[in-house]
């Protein structure tokens, strides 16, 4: 792997030649014309951040042919993005690979809109047996971000918070997920 050069401070590493595209032929680009991209050979690893939204992004773009970039989405607002005309909607399970969120926590009753302040994405999940309402920050796909999120929103008043991992949208444990994570770097 050999740095092959940077956009907008994101380091570029070539693992292989692209298939007719030489290292001078990588555009430059902001992030936002990358998001759902498809890049081949080509790995992206940095933090971008938003003035406009306070957000914090990890971008990673893996070596798989076609892979698509993927964004952890996480960010704390100064106010709440959620309100009666933007509630905070219901989490997804059908979410493909391996993804990491924070549950922040659960309760017997919906919150308001706006009780988790400006942390964002949350979502919510009702467990009818149980007749409790989860709620969850962020969609994380390394260990790395999840962690650093968790110290944030541990600061911001949840220290009970805690991550969670989903695979395929079933819930599965953290040492299961950085096993699946880690697959790939085993000796």
């Amino acid at each position: 792997m050999i740095l092959a050069g940077e956009i907008n401070g994101i380091s570029i590493y070539q693992y292989k030649q692209p298939s007719g595209l030489s290292k001078s032929e990588i555009p430059e680009t902001d992030l936002n014309s990358l998001t759902g991209e498809r890049l081949t050979g080509t790995a992206i690893e940095g933090e971008v951040n938003s003035k406009a939204t306070g957000s914090n992004a990890s971008v990673r773009i893996n070596d798989n042919e076609g892979e698509r970039l993927v964004i952890d989405e996480f960010s704390i607002l100064e106010t709440s993005p959620y309100n009666n005309s933007n509630p905070i909607p219901k989490l997804l399970t059908d979410q493909n690979g391996l993804l990491y969120r924070i549950q922040i926590g659960a309760f017997s009753s919906r919150k308001p809109d706006d009780f988790f302040g400006g942390i964002s994405p949350v979502f919510y999940d009702y467990i009818p047996d149980r007749n409790i309402i989860k709620y969850y920050a962020g969609a994380f796909y390394g260990f790395n971000a999840v962690n650093a999120a968790l110290n944030k929103i541990r600061a911001n008043g949840y220290p009970d918070a805690f991550i969670v991992a989903f695979n395929n949208g079933q819930p599965i444990t953290t040492e299961k997920a950085k096993e699946i994570e880690f697959s790939d770097y085993k000796l």
